[in-house]
């Protein structure tokens, strides 16, 4: 069986109304394997400079925590203290870019992200967070911030261990859900014998993707 025919974007390809279903069956099976290439992802936010109206691009990976379909929405975690938490709350409008080296698909979704420290959403994320994720929650200082020497920014007797529920709790007032709604998604397949290229934008009144062919 050749790569391609076990590849299911390629089994996608004659029919754009499924490609919405393929690209969110790998997502949630990213989520829930982060092993699988679309587990990490790069975000994207822009940072405006004190003082003036310039824009910078920011970009940084995270771990896909969940994604969801139904609701269009990625899950991320991340200490509240970060640049880009700021960088958000002023500024929704984020980008995110997926890479699969076994599919050799691109992707690039784009949508509005949320910062979300309490509520329902919140507590269960913190719930289902690993003891050893928590440490990241525990540092003294801020993440970016300068420091005299190298450091992991958790106290070192969990160097060696992950903390316990107990010991996690203090990172908590540190931990933030961001959650991303998806409009538009960006569809980029490399292949030999040519790339193709789609983009889909949600339909706010029908409420679904609609899919077109674009040059890539």
């Amino acid at each position: 069986m050749s790569e391609e025919s076990e590849n299911p974007f390629h089994n996608t390809l004659p029919d754009l109304d499924r490609l919405d279903q393929v690209i969110w069956d790998e997502l949630e099976s990213s989520a829930a394997r982060p092993e699988l290439p679309w587990g990490l992802a790069v975000l994207a936010t822009v940072s405006a400079l004190a003082g003036s109206q310039t824009v910078t691009p920011e970009l940084r990976t995270l771990v896909l925590r969940n994604a969801d379909r139904n609701s269009q929405s990625l899950i991320w975690h991340t200490d509240s203290r970060s640049p880009k938490v700021e960088q958000l709350q002023n500024n929704g409008e984020s980008s995110i870019l997926f890479w699969s080296p076994n599919h050799r698909v691109q992707l690039t979704i784009r949508g509005k992200t949320q910062v979300i420290t309490e509520g329902k959403l919140w507590e269960e994320a913190w719930e289902s967070s690993q003891f050893t994720s928590r440490r990241a929650y525990l540092g003294k200082q801020a993440p970016g911030a300068v420091t005299s020497e190298m450091n992991v920014n958790f106290p070192d007797e969990f160097t060696s261990r992950p903390p316990n529920a107990t010991e996690s709790l203090v990172g908590k007032a540190n931990f933030a859900v961001l959650k991303t709604i998806a409009n538009e998604m960006d569809f980029l397949l490399l292949r030999q014998s040519g790339n193709v290229r789609a983009r889909l934008t949600w339909d706010t009144v029908e409420l679904n993707w609609n899919s077109a062919w674009v040059c890539p």
